[in-house]
């Protein structure tokens, strides 16, 4: 009778699969790791698939100290949430800024030395550098979280992730007047062309409007904006999908859109649920 196969003698797409069954286990994948060679590099894609940055100085440190003596885990990074984690947490990062462990010109190095980087979570970070480091990297998901930029910052976000951004979610933005020059963004609409998913939500004064923004390629969207009326302009007649909460006061004079797929929210309907994020698509 035969005897059992070891697990080093298993077909790496065997044992791929079986890792990605465990891709959210960091603790096992980690014990997977160290059964044998074989595995221990087969797990490591799944170990630093994402990779969480947040307002700990010394956790910060440690982690650009290891990134930087194991250059070779930086391509199996493909998603990174990026976020100042304590109330408090501002003052904390200006002292990064000024001591130099995050200023904008590290923060840009930083995001950059992750080549396949394709997802983005980024709460209170750098605008400016996001900007930069967009037309670098194939990110193709952004999520941007608790800023106040200027319209200008935003729109250089929009403008840089014009070709390659498919979804965007802001929450909790709010943009105020540029102070700075009129400059070609402001003349020219950013056509955000590869664009198929928008979730706007607590957030106010955004720049969606067709002068500067235009979604042609846009499928889902979850608007929860002050001004439905003009964010519509900046769409394509047809979507996929459209949820909406219902209590939006006034009447709707926007364009006319044609929906596949509509869901409305009553307005008691989170009353007594979780916390919950609405997920569309």
């Amino acid at each position: 009778m035969k005897s059992a196969i070891a697990s080093s003698e298993l077909p790496p797409d065997i044992v791929c699969l079986i890792l990605k069954v465990l891709e959210h286990d960091k603790g096992t994948l980690k014990n997977c790791a160290l059964t044998c060679n074989a595995w221990h590099d087969l797990c490591l894609p799944f170990i630093f698939k994402t990779v969480n940055i947040h307002s700990d100085v010394d956790y910060t440190r440690a982690f650009r100290c290891f990134m930087i003596n194991s250059p070779h885990l930086r391509a199996y990074v493909r998603r990174t949430v990026l976020y100042i984690s304590e109330p408090g947490a501002r003052d904390q990062f200006h002292f990064w800024t000024t001591s130099g462990w995050f200023d904008e010109e590290h923060t840009k190095s930083f995001i950059a030395s992750f080549p396949n980087l394709n997802y983005a979570n980024c709460s209170s970070f750098h605008l400016p550098a996001i900007s930069f480091v967009l037309p670098q990297l194939p990110i193709t998901t952004l999520q941007l979280h608790k800023y106040s930029v200027s319209v200008t910052e935003f729109l250089a976000v929009c403008a840089a992730g014009a070709q390659t951004l498919r979804s965007l979610t802001v929450s909790f933005i709010d943009c105020y007047p540029s102070s700075s020059p009129t400059t070609s963004m402001d003349a020219i609409p950013i056509i955000m062309i590869a664009l198929t998913k928008l979730s706007a939500s607590y957030s106010i004064n955004l720049p969606f409007q067709p002068e500067r923004i235009q979604m042609p390629s846009l499928q889902i969207l979850f608007p929860d904006v002050n001004d439905l009326d003009t964010l519509s302009a900046c769409l394509p007649d047809f979507l996929n999908t459209l949820v909406i909460h219902t209590a939006e006061e006034g009447d709707y004079v926007g364009k006319v859109l044609h929906v596949e797929n509509l869901c409305l929210i009553p307005s008691d309907y989170w009353d007594g649920l979780p916390s919950y994020g609405v997920q569309t698509g």
